[in-house]
């Protein structure tokens, strides 16, 4: 069976780091993070052929995705229009996917083993917080009754997620969606329209099947995810007392230098300088020609390529976009005085985390100036510059510059 993968999204939502690159290219441990999607459905035993995509980013997909058919959503219209696209390219029974979830291979395996012909088939799962999402009622059977898109009273919290399997003859649904309230044409009226005529099969994944990139701070958990299964690998150079312990892997042309202490797993590309005296903790990730350097300590944080962290900083739980430069004794706060979760403003409305440890989010071509303290869950805009000795509690916007006393 092939699938296609739905990456026509701008990626409004993990901004301040998708403010230069889109969310299928954010790199997560050397590579995009499609093609971590892509490679757990080659696991699965299914074909991976069909990518649709926004006509702004043809080339950059063409450039790098080279062995598939790129389809191209013209305009924004929603899940629906990219489902259609997909479904009539192929002309056959296709598992699609959005380009927002991390789906493991096992869930993708048993949903296609599911499959047995049905005009659909279609993944759930439980969530804490099913108010974000299309909550799903099923039969007794097991065949799905109705989805309610985003309920402010959902009866429980099982939703689809995003991952699903059509037969070409589910295209008759697709085509006869209308425009939304939110002027999208939603995939769940076309399921819902499907499900008063045919049995639409529902497989039920586990939690730890599947992972969720909507919000800056998920890069963080799904790092984590991808590193469980990290492999030792020392390409670079390591110099003479330095202490490692747990799983790391050193790419090409990087060295780490003495005194340094490494607990892994810790994922360094290539060209990177590491040291003296820096101390890694376990789930950090550092990209190409990146630079931790003198008395820097870095934790389960994910570093992009051409950030420099050189000199007596700390960085925690936190995501710095490329070619990113921190000042001398710049310190990313991830702990709320009073201890409590920590909330992050997207779009202008503030988001509770859950999390308790939480950092910052700095998008690229930041700098910022020597002894600069940024508040958790702050964000920082791409091209911003931070005054010396400033304490940042509010967010950044792009290209600002930002004062004590802004």
């Amino acid at each position: 069976m092939n699938s296609a993968f739905l990456a026509a999204g701008l990626s409004t939502r993990l901004k301040p780091i998708t403010h230069r690159t889109p969310k299928p290219f954010l790199q997560f441990i050397g590579k995009p993070f499609l093609t971590h999607l892509i490679e757990q459905h080659q696991e699965s035993g299914v074909d991976p052929k069909y990518i649709v995509i926004s006509p702004s980013f043809k080339d950059l997909f063409k450039n790098y995705f080279l062995n598939f058919e790129l389809l191209t959503q013209d305009k924004p219209l929603g899940t629906a229009d990219a489902a259609r696209i997909a479904l009539q390219a192929s002309g056959k029974p296709l598992l699609v996917q959005y380009g927002d979830n991390l789906v493991l291979s096992s869930a993708v395996r048993r949903l296609s083993e599911a499959h047995r012909g049905q005009v659909a088939t279609v993944g759930v799962l439980r969530v804490a917080d099913p108010t974000k999402y299309g909550v799903v009622e099923i039969s007794k059977e097991g065949n799905l009754v109705k989805v309610t898109e985003k309920p402010y009273n959902p009866i429980h919290n099982l939703v689809l997620a995003g991952v699903y399997i059509f037969e070409p003859d589910f295209n008759q649904y697709l085509e006869n969606v209308t425009l939304s309230p939110r002027r999208e044409l939603e995939l769940t009226d076309a399921l819902n329209s499907a499900a008063v005529k045919s049995d639409i099969n529902v497989v039920i994944l586990n939690d730890n099947e599947w992972y969720d990139l909507t919000y800056p701070w998920d890069i963080l958990r799904i790092n984590n995810v991808l590193m469980q299964d990290l492999q030792a690998k020392v390409e670079g150079e390591i110099q003479s007392s330095v202490h490692i312990n747990g799983v790391v892997s050193l790419g090409t042309g990087s060295v780490i230098k003495s005194g340094s202490y490494i607990e892994g797993p810790v994922w360094v590309g290539r060209d990177v300088t590491i040291g003296p005296n820096a101390y890694l903790r376990p789930f950090t990730s550092i990209a190409d020609n990146s630079k931790i350097g003198n008395a820097c300590e870095v934790k389960n944080s994910v570093i992009y390529a051409g950030v420099h962290i050189s000199h007596l900083s700390y960085v925690g739980d936190s995501v710095i976009a490329e070619n990113t430069n921190l000042g001398a004794g710049t310190i990313t706060a991830n702990l709320r005085f009073d201890e409590k979760p920590i909330n992050v403003r997207v779009a202008d409305k503030p988001i509770n985390t859950g999390l308790v440890k939480l950092g910052c989010f700095i998008g690229p071509g930041v700098k910022t100036g020597v002894n600069v303290t940024i508040n958790p869950g702050v964000k920082i805009g791409a091209g911003a510059r931070i005054y010396p000795g400033c304490v940042v509690t509010r967010d950044v916007l792009e290209n600002e510059f930002y004062t004590c006393n802004s």
